[in-house]
């Protein structure tokens, strides 16, 4: 229960949000009606239904709560906070009732599993209050039994399945902190349908290693990815990886279905074997249609698929599946253009040998995913030429795919108006493809051209309960807060777009009521609100209070008005007052006088109920504090403004200065929160309510897309009242502030040698190496003072952590700006003889042995034992040191076997 404290912290502090006004509602078309279900639901992603309508809500930090005419239910009916990753955008993300939930009581979850949990629990080194963040981990799949003696509110003692990720190497992989686990839907066939994200990097090209900041070589390390799957964001077009895909199981096994494209007889549960659709990059909403679909496994139908697939630094997009095998283009596409950050950088396919290789003077051993994936066109076949020989085909044992291509995309490039743009697809007259631009006033589809920031898929609205003129339509979502109806042609090609709602926020999930037909959604944030859009009946009204002051010495006299509560259909409302203290009042403008309790601060819950001609109700709430003031509060430890180095992880202290008039500052609750923002867009992070903590800082920021961070400190009195402070920190996009030369790490039998050199510094710096088993959190070693010049320095590491560890210096510049090196890797104790640097190689790798004698060997190994290269030098002498250039290598893991003439050594390459 990791996250629960920081919750009951901020219900502390909840403003209440309510309906919107008056002038909002007319957004929507005639008769249509936006309510409130519930607020402040804790972090809250997702809703289902049963089919007795009651209301199932999933929560990040990883909740399952049900809830009756839009009230929670007390306790939740699953609690896995202990072993969920509640960070970045990991979470508990997936929810869904088996067909026949209420009378087997299955359901299932998917979410981000805690990394300290995935590798201590049960082993005595496990803290069940400890988590770790920002480092590899995979994601599960799960069905719980739900009890029925309890009505369905709580779960079975023992019945915790797990159907993916049962260890650390069949989960599903995750390498950095977005594009994970998505959505749980049942087929109409009672296959279970799961999204999942390609795992990748978004702050760079993501192509392998962990260059683009993934966490490819922990990932390999621990066997949560192979070697042949360490190729970033090209996961989504690997056959044989989870990433990137929509897959397709037994809800019972967790096993692939005999009906799925690629599934392999031998394996049920290999990847290749569940996979249903692949080429997509974060596809965390879709929906299928209804009345798609068979009801039979064998037919490999489980229905029409609509996803929406979260774009990078372009195009946001909804795809359709209507049959198994399809490939929706990413990275090699985005929208329904190439994205040339991946289609311009050829990248080896491990899974696609070329048996033409090494003939001809060719030298390609392996397809490129480039050479495997064309453009869509209305040819039934299209020919994939063989790289070695343009004549001959691509063979046919191998995938080759053509660009399925979204049927709508919308830009989400906010910086740059001129390139917003809504695109459909079309072919010319020679069945090429073509783009249509909604901008064009020969546009074949009806409808303004539209942008966005984040696909949330959609809903179809099918039935009686809307009009025709809304019916047989799927109404598309964005995470701005756009509903958009699309309606679609017999080829299933939409031929019009038009806004049905533009009014919500941070949408999340949208789903479709089947008892009341209303269009459920859910607005995110730490405290998450659950609305509804209907037509027709007679929605609640809205009430709103409105003070003149919340505060003040005692007695407090304060005047209250209800004059903004309304209701949709401008029916008479009555209203009733609750000042918590035995007084009541059914006024609409009233004033009241909260007493003193012994001058102590005192706080009020003040209730306004109004209620509307037919019995609807709703109520809106506020804290009147006696005998109290605001707190007052200050971030200390760093300036509004500040810069972070693009160098390394920045681990920056947090600190406030608070105080109060009427109570001692030890008192006093905090909330930090961090907020990373991405573009228009930000990504928070849970709340930490420790007084003084720390936050890590990703170097992530100076390419094609803004990044920034926002920290805020909210500090809160026991009389109810709060204060807080907030500031930006930006990253440093100029050179480096010390340019450095070397850094090279030595382990021997007793201590860790740090050496290295600049080749520019400031004078009046402080270099101090830290050490780090992380690459995250880094402790200090020691310190010493620059020499005022470019110079050589050395210290030592006596106490060093037994195995691998990663070292950096930091060099603080008189102003308080920080710069690092790179990183050096030493295993602890050493072994004596040879020195293979850096680790992670480059393109250069250089082997020091302390003797040589007559001859000196190096090879290169794959992992499968293959020998790759083979280096030998005829020598003699102390201390020899040679340079191998491996720049032909591709990324990955290797091993190595040297000898030095008198003896032998081996161990791991890894080459980004």
């Amino acid at each position: 229960m990791k996250e629960l404290t920081a919750h009951f912290f901020s219900l502390g502090m909840l403003l209440l949000v309510t309906g919107f006004g008056p002038g909002l509602q007319a957004q929507l078309p005639d008769k249509f009606n936006d309510e409130l279900v519930g607020s402040g639901w804790p972090s809250v992603v997702g809703i289902t239904f049963d089919n007795n309508g009651r209301i199932y809500a999933w929560a990040k930090q990883g909740l399952v709560l049900t809830a009756e005419n839009g009230v929670l239910h007390p306790a939740p009916l699953l609690d896995i906070q202990e072993e969920c990753a509640n960070w970045g955008d990991h979470g508990l993300l997936g929810f869904a009732l088996h067909p026949n939930f209420l009378s087997n009581g299955y359901f299932y979850v998917m979410y981000a599993v805690d990394r300290h949990h995935l590798l201590y629990h049960g082993t005595s080194q496990y803290d069940p209050s400890a988590n770790i963040t920002h480092q590899a981990s995979i994601g599960r799949v799960v069905r719980y039994t739900a009890d029925a003696a309890s009505d369905f509110k709580t779960v079975v003692p023992g019945s915790r399945h797990v159907l993916i990720g049962q260890t650390i190497q069949s989960g599903l992989p995750l390498l950095h902190g977005s594009h994970g686990v998505g959505t749980l839907a049942f087929g109409k066939d009672g296959t279970l349908l799961i999204s999942m994200g390609d795992g990748g990097s978004y702050a760079g090209t993501d192509v392998g290693g962990d260059e683009a900041g993934a966490y490819a070589a922990q990932a390999l390390e621990d066997g949560i990815i192979t070697e042949k799957q360490n190729v970033g964001a090209f996961r989504a077009q690997q056959v044989q990886s989870l990433n990137g895909k929509i897959l397709r199981i037994d809800p019972n096994t967790g096993a692939g279905l005999p009906s799925n494209p690629f599934f392999d007889p031998a394996d049920p549960f290999a990847p290749q074997s569940r996979v249903w659709a692949m080429g997509l990059r974060n596809p965390y909403r879709f929906t299928i249609q209804p009345e798609t679909g068979s009801h039979n496994p064998e037919d490999g139908d489980p229905g029409v698929l609509w996803i929406g697939d979260v774009g990078w630094a372009y195009w946001e997009e909804i795809n359709r599946a209507d049959r198994g095998g399809l490939n929706f283009g990413w990275p090699v596409y985005e929208g329904l253009r190439t994205r040339w950050q991946y289609h311009g950088r050829p990248t080896r396919n491990p899974e696609a040998p070329n048996p033409f290789a090494w003939t001809n003077g060719c030298l390609q051993d392996f397809f490129y995913f480039q050479d495997l994936l064309q453009e869509d066109t209305e040819q039934a076949s299209p020919f994939f030429p063989n790289p070695c020989d343009q004549t001959l085909s691509i063979p046919s044992d191998l995938h080759t795919f053509t660009h399925t291509r979204p049927r709508v995309a919308w830009s989400n490039i906010e910086w740059n108006t001129e390139e917003q743009d809504t695109h459909v697809p079309g072919f010319d007259d020679d069945g090429q493809a073509i783009i249509h631009s909604l901008k064009d006033p020969g546009s074949p589809v009806a409808g303004e051209m539209f942008t966005g920031k984040c696909s949330v898929g959609g809903v179809w609205v099918e039935g009686n309960n809307w009009p025709e003129a809304y019916q047989h339509r799927l109404y598309g979502g964005d995470f701005t807060g756009w509903f958009r109806g699309l309606s679609f042609d017999d080829n299933q090609q939409l031929d019009s777009v038009a806004a049905f709602f533009t009014q919500a926020s941070n949408v999340v999930d949208m789903k479709l009521n089947p008892v009341d037909g209303c269009l459920y959604y859910v607005e995110y944030a730490f405290l998450s609100d659950v609305r509804r859009i209907c037509f027709g009946g007679n929605p609640a009204p809205t009430a709103i209070i409105e003070a003149d002051k919340h505060y003040g010495p005692g007695p407090l006299e304060v005047n209250f008005s209800a004059r903004n509560s309304f209701d949709p259909q401008g029916e008479p409302l009555s209203y009733l007052w609750d000042f918590g203290d035995g007084v009541t009042s059914t006024d609409t403008v009233v004033s009241h006088l909260f007493a003193s309790v012994n001058g102590q601060p005192r706080p009020w819950l003040v209730s306004l109920t109004v209620m509307d001609t037919a019995g609807n109700r709703h109520a809106d709430y506020l804290t009147i504090s006696v005998d109290n003031t605001p707190p007052v509060v200050s971030i200390s430890s760093f300036e509004d403004g500040a810069t972070y180095p693009m160098s390394g992880v920045t681990e920056l202290p947090l600190k406030a200065e608070a105080a109060d008039n009427e109570q001692d500052a030890a008192s006093l609750e905090y909330g930090w929160q961090i907020f990373f923002h991405h573009n228009t867009h930000n990504h928070p992070e849970p709340i930490d309510p420790s007084p003084e903590t720390v936050a890590y800082l990703f170097p992530e920021g100076c390419g094609e897309e803004e990044y920034w961070y926002r920290i805020r400190v909210t500090v809160r009195d026991a009389g109810g009242l709060e204060a807080y402070d907030e500031r930006e920190l930006f990253p440093f996009c100029g050179g480096p502030l010390v340019e450095f030369d070397t850094i090279e790490a030595s382990a021997t039998e007793e201590l860790v040698r740090l050496q290295w050199s600049t080749l520019s510094e400031w004078p009046g710096s402080v270099f101090t190496v830290e050490r780090s088993v992380d690459k995250i959190r880094f402790e200090p070693v020691g310190s010493v003072n620059a020499a005022g010049s470019a110079s050589g320095y050395q210290l030592e590491d006596r106490d060093p952590v037994y195995g691998s560890a990663h070292y950096r210096v930091k060099a603080m510049l008189p102003d308080g700006r920080v710069d690092f090196s790179p990183l050096a890797q030493a295993s602890f104790p050493g072994v004596e003889g040879i020195r293979v640097q850096p680790v992670p190689m480059e393109e250069v790798l250089r082997v020091v042995f302390e003797e040589v004698v007559n001859k000196a060997e190096f090879r290169v190994f794959g992992l499968d034992g293959r020998l790759l290269r083979s280096f030998s030098w005829a020598d003699s002498g102390q201390k020899r040191e040679y340079e191998l250039r491996l720049s032909d290598l591709p990324s990955g893991l290797y091993l190595y076997e040297a000898t030095d003439g008198r003896s032998r050594y081996a161990g791991k390459l890894l080459k980004q």
